[in-house]
């Protein structure tokens, strides 16, 4: 089991207990140590009790990316589906404004983690 898996995933776990890629679900059916070759602790993301699950036929284009989901439904913020690291790997892809007072850059694109060599 690899080390950085736990300790990230362990602090990522309170905010992806509210939001969870339906293509990740696979990854934590069955965690270590129920599953010793499980890269994943099996209480790290239970199942039950999440409020949404990302749906795929939710999920439209924007820009260069063929799936995205309007998170606000307003235009402001788009999970960008990104699976590379692992299947459900997200980024977010947020849209700045001038109304904020502060220099107006467009689009943020917010990632990490995103591939091995």
């Amino acid at each position: 089991m690899s080390v950085s898996h736990i300790a990230i995933g362990t602090m990522l776990a309170p905010i992806c207990k509210e939001h969870l890629p339906c293509d990740a679900q696979s990854l934590f059916k069955s965690g270590y140590p129920e599953d010793p070759t499980s890269h994943f602790m099996s209480d790290l993301f239970p199942l039950e009790g999440h409020r949404k699950f990302l749906n795929p036929t939710d999920w439209t284009p924007i820009g260069p990316f063929p799936r995205a989901l309007d998170f606000f439904g307003d235009g402001s913020l788009y999970i960008v589906d990104s699976p590379g690291h692992l299947v459900g790997h997200v980024k977010i892809l947020a849209h700045t404004s001038s109304d904020s007072g502060v220099i107006y850059l467009g689009w943020i694109y917010l990632g990490g983690d995103s591939a091995h060599h």
